[in-house]
């Protein structure tokens, strides 16, 4: 993938990160299987049993314009929805969780929240922002942050 871009992968196929960062989305699980290359419990031959191996072909997924200051990644999950802005210096963003509670990560930048105080920054880069909420964030620098939120918030 290219700085932007993203992937969907469904349960089963294998996916691993060899180089780079990247923000990973899961839907909820109690399943994890891994193989290694890291120091949490491997168990390789469960990993194989459940494990698709059919080649497929990557869908890269570029975000889409929600209209709001915030790019959408389409992908066919029901269970959450993920997306990207890049408000410049003194822009902003406005967050509605009419729908559920959603989570901020910052990238790069800062962002702040007047009224409610809450302020994301390179101290604090996430937030957990609740249900039923209205949030108007201000960046004071170019930002770039995600926004995870639940259920099929925008569709695919």
């Amino acid at each position: 993938l290219r700085p932007g871009e993203g992937i969907f992968q469904d349960a089963g196929i294998p996916h691993a990160y060899l180089e780079g960062a990247c923000v990973e989305l899961m839907a909820n699980s109690d399943n994890v299987l891994r193989g290694g290359l890291t120091p949490k419990h491997i168990d390789v031959p469960e990993l194989l049993d459940k494990t698709d191996c059919s080649a497929v072909t990557a869908n890269i997924l570029t975000p889409t314009n929600r209209g709001d200051g915030w790019q959408h990644y389409p992908t066919p999950a029901p269970d959450f929805s993920l997306s990207v802005a890049t408000p410049s210096k003194d822009e902003e963003l406005t967050i509605d969780t009419a729908k559920g509670p959603a989570i901020l990560l910052l990238l790069e930048g800062a962002l702040q929240d007047t009224a409610t105080s809450l302020q994301l920054d390179t101290s604090s880069r996430t937030a957990f922002l609740a249900a039923e909420g209205k949030y108007t964030f201000s960046a004071s620098a170019n930002t770039k942050v995600f926004l995870a939120e639940v259920g099929d918030a925008h569709s695919s």
